[in-house]
């Protein structure tokens, strides 16, 4: 899971060189077979970060199981 800060002022994950050492962590870790979900300040402040770790969680475990 990533939180990107300063979406709205021009914080580290807008900006050039922040932008594309996200673009190299995010492939690394998706040529090592993880799945990375991104979210915004505000999607953890109103909680919807923990829903989709939540729901990944359970698919996870869905898939694990059967």
């Amino acid at each position: 899971m990533e939180i990107d800060g300063g979406t709205w002022n021009n914080g580290r994950h807008t900006r050039p060189a922040g932008y594309a050492a996200d673009c190299e962590s995010l492939f690394i870790a998706a040529l090592m077979g993880w799945t990375v979900l991104r979210f915004t300040g505000e999607h953890v402040r109103q909680g919807q970060a923990f829903a989709v770790v939540a729901e990944a969680l359970r698919v996870a475990s869905h898939r694990s199981s059967g």
